[in-house]
């Protein structure tokens, strides 16, 4: 594991590695749409596919929720597969029925389609990320009309 505070020099993918394993599938390289390519990464998901800093992000956000960490699952998509390559998710988390998408970013970057993971973020104990991302999902539930935590 990369001392807070020293991030410099550490390329994207490490940075994704702290978080989650790489996940490794036949791919042809063509497109797939987004629902089909996360079934892909659900059904597939390698052994030991969460890391320490992912770990860490979901007991934060459990916390934040006041629910048992082992209500969340956290899928990985960082590496070469459809998920990451088109639609910019490197891991997702479910949570009843409501999920969430997450991108592993070294650099200052926004996404439309994700909540964005900083070394910032891990050096803070994930506490507004965490926060942001309860509340998505309260909003979710409700949505759904499923019963809110």
């Amino acid at each position: 594991m990369y001392r807070r505070n020293e991030w410099s020099g550490v390329t994207g993918r490490q940075f994704e590695e702290e978080f989650v394993a790489e996940f490794r599938s036949v791919w042809d390289g063509s497109y797939i749409p987004f629902r089909r390519a996360m079934e892909i990464v659900r059904r597939n998901q390698p052994r030991n596919a969460v890391h320490a800093e992912g770990q860490r992000l979901l007991v934060a956000i459990a916390e934040a929720m006041g629910v048992s960490v082992n209500e969340l699952t956290l899928f990985t998509a960082a590496g070469n597969n459809a998920l990451d390559w088109f639609h910019k998710v490197d891991a997702f988390i479910d949570f009843r029925g409501v999920t969430v998408n997450l991108d592993f970013k070294m650099r200052n970057l926004d996404s439309r389609k994700a909540f964005v993971v900083r070394p910032l973020d891990v050096e803070n104990g994930f506490s507004f990320l965490a926060q942001s991302i309860a509340s998505f999902i309260r909003r979710g539930m409700d949505m759904r009309g499923l019963v809110p935590v």
